[in-house]
């Protein structure tokens, strides 16, 4: 990327991110001379982190070779810097909450995808045709979702180091679920006004607890100023035991007698207020109607002497009517003025989503109308779903957070509230780019990353091709860290990038001396190439030094005991050296016989590189001394001497020759061990001028005379 090529701002789509480079040579207050010298920086990001590196180059100095010389790079110039992005900050709370929502969004995916196998294709199923099975089905994610936020709040709350900005973006993010919830994906046994008052009450709690107890603390509760204020704010919320509670604890009675029978019946219609769970059916239709009926004739026949408690009552029981004028007038929000029209006013006619939108136009629409403050992204994505602009919420709430935006698209997509529309433009859906975003943003910070493959692999191909430039890029750093990464590579079939990652982290236990642990990652991924390198290694640094190699415990058993491993390919590809572990062994513990046999195994074995068979007829001599008894098999000789000749006939490698050098020249530990006098090394054998045409002199000279010696013995 280069920050003056001008075609990124051709783009219609950019990129807004801030880049830091602190180390970078530019002066202060010197920027405009810098770019005058024709400088650029460029950066190459990196794909896990946010972080990049950066160099200062030239714009356009091809163009014009002399003024080469006019643009030399001075030292400072010259050199590396790292670029870096503010980095996506979680505390340990928001962790906590994107953990147990990732399982919810999983869950919702899985069920899901069985929904669509057993009942239907979602690009075809229409939200009518399936309200019976959907509603339910998404409103326990959805719930999940929310009561998980509120939980998230509650724990923040009790945070020494609570940081508003945070508690905000929580509070926010459960204001929206609720309405989504409340709105689209309301329960079967909830009806539309139940819901939306409720939602009102918990994004904006009104009338507040504080005030309400100083009001019935004071001496004569109805004379305090801000008494009927607080009576009409609870009526217009639909608290109506709140209400009740305020009118018997009053004391109006002792400013106003009369009082007394209009407080008894407004208490008793407000206790038989039809809060219907469902829809309305004919006889509540009548219930409520003889309801409302009762209020309006208390509103004609109301007459106090006092004339303040007198227009008190009238307002409050214009408000439970539903009056539109009264609701108009006593609302502070369009919130609360919503919320009270679909309690009050018409709950009959609020039976579908339509409704509401018509509802909710009454409010915002007209002379008297309220206005959504659109700089505040939590209202706004709330009016844009109770007016159907389902596209314009989500990017409303991708303001608030964008963890909260991609669950949100996510549910209404599958639900068929969100259209899942794509162009040549734009290939992606809404639901998909709000997700990856997410994503994007949680693979950047250490706690999150495993979440963010979560959200990745719900987006086909471009989700993939992120999991699968990422994962090897997951820092290393214990073999539990591994085995996770491993596991997600074997969870999107990505073997290319399984072998890269098991690779990188076995090299590291090879370098601790871990072979067992790097075989056994080297198997998980079939990488046969890279066992066999161990093999040889250990073959040739035993034969270099004349007895085994050291290892660890696991790579000791897989050599005693090849077939301990569950994976034949392990026994396989660390045979030869096992075979070589045990000539040694044997040699060292006496068992001539059976040392001579896997001796002479290795040297006609046609899969053992040419290179070392110099140094394996080297440990023949040691079996073949006549002044011991006879150790090899006349067959085992005959074989060995059928390898003998055709290796003779090949002409020596320099590698052949370096490593008899290397092992001739070996100070072993055996010279100096009590086990060299029970086990013979041909180094002490034979001379040290002695050369590789020599050693194989030597050899054959050895076997003649055990073929001689074998017609007169019997095989050992």
């Amino acid at each position: 990327m280069d920050f003056q090529d001008t075609s990124y701002d051709e783009q219609e789509e950019v990129l807004d991110l801030t880049y830091i480079a602190p180390d970078a040579p530019i002066e202060s207050g010197k920027l405009k001379e810098w770019r005058d010298r024709r400088r650029t920086l460029k950066v190459v990001i990196h794909p896990l982190l946010n972080m990049a590196i950066s160099w200062i180059s030239i714009i356009d100095i091809y163009k014009n070779p002399k003024e080469k010389q006019d643009y030399v790079f001075s030292p400072e110039e010259s050199a590396l810097y790292t670029v870096h992005t503010p980095i996506f900050f979680l505390n340990s709370c928001q962790v906590r909450l994107s953990n147990v929502m990732s399982s919810y969004f999983e869950e919702l995916q899985m069920l899901y995808e069985n929904l669509e196998y057993k009942f239907f294709d979602p690009k075809e199923m229409l939200l009518g045709s399936s309200q019976s099975l959907i509603p339910s089905f998404f409103n326990r994610i959805c719930k999940s979702y929310r009561i998980a936020t509120e939980d998230a709040i509650n724990e923040y709350k009790n945070d020494d180091e609570m940081d508003q900005d945070i508690l905000m973006t929580l509070v926010d993010s459960y204001t929206l679920l609720y309405c989504v919830e409340a709105i689209y994906l309301n329960s079967d046994d909830r009806n539309y006004s139940e819901l939306i008052v409720e939602w009102v009450n918990r994004s904006d709690p009104q009338p507040s607890q504080q005030d309400g107890l100083e009001i019935m603390t004071s001496r004569t509760p109805c004379l305090h100023p801000g008494f009927w204020s607080y009576v009409h704010k609870a009526a217009l919320r639909g608290l109506f035991k709140q209400v009740i509670s305020c009118l018997q604890q009053s004391g109006i009675e002792s400013v106003e007698p009369k009082a007394v029978e209009v407080i008894d019946t407004t208490i008793d219609i407000l206790e038989t207020f039809q809060s219907y769970r469902k829809s309305f059916g004919n006889e509540n239709i009548l219930k409520w109607r003889h309801w409302r009926g009762r209020v309006i004739s208390c509103i004609r026949t109301l007459k106090l002497d006092n004339l303040e408690i007198s227009s008190a009552f009238r307002c409050l029981f214009e408000i439970i009517s539903g009056d539109r004028d009264a609701i108009f007038r006593e609302s502070d929000t369009w919130q609360e003025c919503l919320g009270a029209l679909i309690l009050l006013n018409d709950p009959l006619n609020c039976k579908t989503v339509k409704d509401i939108y018509r509802v909710y136009d009454s409010v915002v629409k007209g002379e008297d109308s309220f206005t959504v403050d659109e700089t505040l992204p939590v209202e706004s994505a709330c009016a844009a779903l109770f007016s159907g602009n389902i596209p314009k919420a989500m990017i409303q709430a991708a303001q608030i957070q964008s963890g909260i935006a991609a669950h949100i698209s996510d549910l209404l997509l599958k639900a068929g509230i969100l259209e899942e529309f794509e162009t040549n433009e734009y290939p992606l859906s809404l639901r998909d780019y709000l997700v990856l975003n997410y994503a994007d943003q949680l693979i950047t910070n250490p706690d999150t990353w495993k979440i963010a493959l979560v959200y990745w692999k719900t987006v086909s191909e471009i989700g993939i091709q992120r999991i699968k430039t990422v994962l090897p890029r997951i820092p290393l750093t214990s073999d539990e860290r591994t085995e996770e990464v491993l596991a997600f590579c074997d969870q999107f079939h990505l073997h290319e990038e399984a072998c890269m990652i098991a690779s990188i982290w076995a090299k590291e236990l090879e370098r601790k001396k871990k072979l067992g642990s790097a075989v056994l990652l080297y198997d998980r991924v079939n990488n046969a190439y890279q066992i066999d390198q161990i093999n040889w290694i250990l073959f040739e640094t035993s034969l270099i030094q004349g007895y085994p190699a050291n290892v660890d415990q696991l790579m000791e058993t897989f050599l005693e005991s090849p077939y301990s491993s569950s994976s034949r390919s392990i026994a396989s590809l660390l045979a030869p050296y096992a075979i070589l572990n045990s000539f040694y062994q044997l040699k060292f513990e006496g068992k001539r016989c059976a040392a001579a046999h896997y001796l002479a195994s290795l040297i006609k074995a046609v899969d053992i590189p040419k290179k070392y068979m110099l140094l394996l007829l080297a440990e023949m001599l040691s079996f073949l001394d006549d002044s011991l008894p006879r150790a090899f098999t006349m067959r085992d000789i005959f074989d060995c001497i059928a390898a003998i000749e055709e290796f003779q006939s090949l002409i020596f490698k320099e590698d052949c020759i370096k490593l008899f050098n290397k092992a001739k020249s070996y100070n072993s530990y055996l010279q100096n061990s009590q086990s060299s006098q029970n086990s013979d090394n041909w180094r002490h054998k034979i001379n040290q001028n002695i050369n590789e045409n020599n050693i194989l002199e030597l050899v054959r000279l050895q076997i003649t005379k055990t073929i001689a010696r074998g017609f007169l013995e019997p095989d050992p």
